[in-house]
């Protein structure tokens, strides 16, 4: 397949035939919704700070981010519709809690005879996290949550057409493919990758929730093909993983530490980024060569005569 055959692919993937809109009580429904289980996972939160309670709490935020994003692609008005700075905030907050939660579980991980990572550096991760848990804390969020709703009154009297939504799906399916023909594939454009596709499904899977208006023929078919797209997200999951783990073994934390404790270490680190390139590695074969043929299956299922839009 050449590379403009590939981008038509990707563009038929987006030749949604249908008309159906959003009305302005569903939009506000849809937001509220997503506010109602950000103020459930905050509560959890703040209660406990388990890795879990905060991973929900940040895909909730990262599927009202996505929806937000969609229906600002249709707001003619020319304002983007954003989630206040404070709830952005927590969100980056909580998200570093975890990064150092999970460092910390990794490190217990690979503990053996020959590797010990050092009490020192558990004891450094540990004072972080007491820290941003403080700082999270301290942010009134109920308040900031108010202010994001009331940000989404510019959408008064307006529908969403639901071409809105093929539109936002063919801009990050259009960054992927641009990427993926570039061969550029540097970390910051692996996460670029993993951004751009989990806006996709979102925004898939918030158009078969509302009313069932997007129906899909040959369900099994979907299924394989979703379970291979979630593989893949997992996969550039792990991969920022790899990352996040280096990044807490640069030299500005290893400077904090003794000599010994650094070589101790410096051995893990080393160890963690070899295991982030065989990652990559694989994740870069599937984008380059396995991907096409699921897309190829996932344009068709959106183009055949089964589906159907009410």
């Amino acid at each position: 397949m050449t590379r403009f055959g590939f981008i038509i692919l990707c563009v038929q993937l987006l030749e949604f035939n249908y008309t159906t809109s959003m009305t302005e009580s569903e939009i506000r429904n849809i937001i509220n919704n997503h506010y109602r289980q950000l103020n459930k996972f905050i509560r959890k939160v703040n209660k406990h700070f388990e890795p879990e309670s905060i991973h929900r709490l940040r895909v909730e935020y990262k599927k009202l981010r996505a929806f937000l994003r969609m229906i600002s692609v249709e707001n003619d008005c020319g304002k983007k519709i954003k989630i206040s700075k404070k709830l952005k905030n927590a969100y980056h907050v909580a998200g570093e809690i975890r990064d150092l939660q999970l460092q910390h579980q990794r490190m217990l991980a690979i503990k053996t005879k020959e590797i010990n990572p050092t009490g020192a550096y558990h004891q450094l991760l540990e004072r972080n996290i007491n820290k941003l848990k403080g700082e999270f804390a301290s942010i009134s969020l109920k308040k900031a949550i108010n202010k994001s709703i009331k940000k989404a009154k510019v959408l008064d009297g307006k529908k969403i057409n639901s071409i809105c939504g093929v539109k936002f799906i063919e801009d990050n399916c259009a960054a992927i493919v641009a990427i993926i023909i570039s061969g550029n594939f540097t970390d910051a454009n692996m996460h670029v990758i993993r951004k751009r596709l989990k806006d996709v499904f979102y925004t898939i899977h918030v158009f078969e929730d509302a009313k069932n208006e997007l129906k899909f023929c040959g369900s099994a078919i979907t299924k394989a093909e979703m379970e291979y797209f979630d593989g893949l997200l997992e996969e550039l999951g792990n991969f920022q993983d790899q990352i996040t783990s280096l990044a807490l073994l640069n030299d500005e934390w290893l400077n904090l530490l003794s000599t010994d404790d650094r070589q101790v270490l410096i051995a893990i680190k080393d160890k963690f980024s070899s295991d982030k390139n065989a990652i990559k590695n694989g994740i870069v074969i599937k984008l380059q060569s396995e991907i096409r043929p699921h897309l190829q299956i996932f344009s068709r299922l959106f183009s055949a005569p089964g589906i159907s839009f009410t």
